[in-house]
């Protein structure tokens, strides 16, 4: 009946989207003789009951369809049926066999299709409300993840999914069982833009990231109370920087791989200043 795609998102792998299996099956509730159509196929063996109106030998108008499968009870639909398929609202709710538990959308149907607003709670522990595209794993909108099931990784993201993957610019919070913590913009599942990231180890850098990682201008802040500010490129100070050290001395120059190189201007805490020269990381003579 459904299919299902991991979420990755800035290099992480999250919770299951499920997205719909294409399928032309057609299957009679054997009471009424009434026709409606089915995600699945004809080895799924399902049986189904409903219990609105018939129109040509197709479910149509409000009602509530049940469908059983070999493995019991797979699917409640609650809502607006035309022609057999659900269109309008209607409230679904499928069994999630990774958890053995049942998922549930609620919202606007087309074709028996999520289509248009819509909340989609998984079992698997996520949340999505959003504009969806003809499934579970496409639309634009905010999923939220709960930490108690995604291995403590508790996330927000803001943006558009297409087949189960975060697509173009988006915004997103998350906070990882291991203490790092992000928020800020991202695209194609990488820290792109301009974002807050904290370290496991309490360092922290507010600034322009590209392809996941410190580029463009930005503030790093280590734990210990020093704070780098200036060009950051692939991750580390490169260009024209300013460090100041926990005890208050200033460094103004150029860095490389975040070490000073060249000409480096040194204020000290009683204001006055000398010009020293780096060269490797380490301070000349």
């Amino acid at each position: 009946m459904l299919k299902r795609a991991k979420l990755a998102v800035g290099g992480l792998v999250f919770c299951c989207l499920p997205g719909m299996v294409n399928a032309d099956n057609w299957v009679t509730d054997p009471t009424t003789d009434c026709q409606v159509w089915s995600y699945g196929d004809t080895t799924d063996g399902e049986i189904v009951t409903w219990s609105g109106s018939c129109s040509q030998k197709k479910a149509t108008g409000r009602g509530v369809l049940v469908v059983h499968d070999k493995d019991g009870l797979l699917a409640v639909y609650d809502g607006e049926m035309l022609s057999g398929k659900g269109k309008g609202f209607g409230v679904l709710t499928f069994r999630n066999d990774e958890t053995g538990e049942f998922d549930r959308y609620l919202g606007s149907f087309q074709d028996s299709q999520p289509m248009g607003l819509g909340i989609f709670e998984s079992s698997e522990g996520w949340r999505m409300e959003a504009i969806f595209e003809g499934s579970f794993d496409s639309g634009a909108g905010t999923l939220k993840l709960d930490a108690d099931k995604n291995k403590g990784t508790d996330a927000v993201i803001r943006g558009k999914f297409k087949d189960g993957k975060l697509t173009g610019p988006a915004l997103i919070f998350y906070e990882m069982k291991t203490g790092e913590t992000y928020f800020g913009d991202m695209e194609d599942s990488k820290r792109q833009g301009n974002g807050t990231l904290i370290h496991a180890n309490d360092d922290s850098y507010v600034g322009e990231f590209e392809n996941g990682v410190a580029d463009g201008l930005g503030v790093y802040e280590s734990a210990d109370g020093s704070i780098t500010l200036g060009e950051f490129v692939a991750g580390s100070p490169n260009g024209a920087n300013t460090y100041i050290s926990t005890e208050g001395e200033t460094y103004q120059g150029v860095f490389v791989d975040g070490t000073p190189d060249g000409m480096v201007l040194v204020t000290r805490l009683d204001g006055s200043q000398t010009v020293e020269t780096w060269k490797d990381g380490e301070k000349q003579e």
